[in-house]
């Protein structure tokens, strides 16, 4: 039992450069990533909308023209 060492303080790893310039580059994929899934969102939403919302809208509206005229 005496081969055994405990572990320290000491024995944790310490940083090998500056943790900014990783911060940075990891950030910046980051915000790549949601600028492409809020943009895919907003796209998906905007076909949604014309594909199966405003068929039905220009119907209704072309139905009251023809009871208006």
């Amino acid at each position: 039992m005496d081969d055994i060492k405990l572990a320290t303080v000491n024995d944790i790893p310490g940083s090998c450069g500056p943790w900014k310039t990783h911060y940075d580059a990891r950030q910046k994929v980051y915000n790549a990533q949601l600028i492409a899934g809020v943009g895919i969102l907003i796209s998906t939403i905007a076909y949604v909308c014309i594909k199966f919302m405003l068929p039905r809208i220009m119907l209704t509206v072309s139905d009251y023209k023809i009871l208006f005229l």
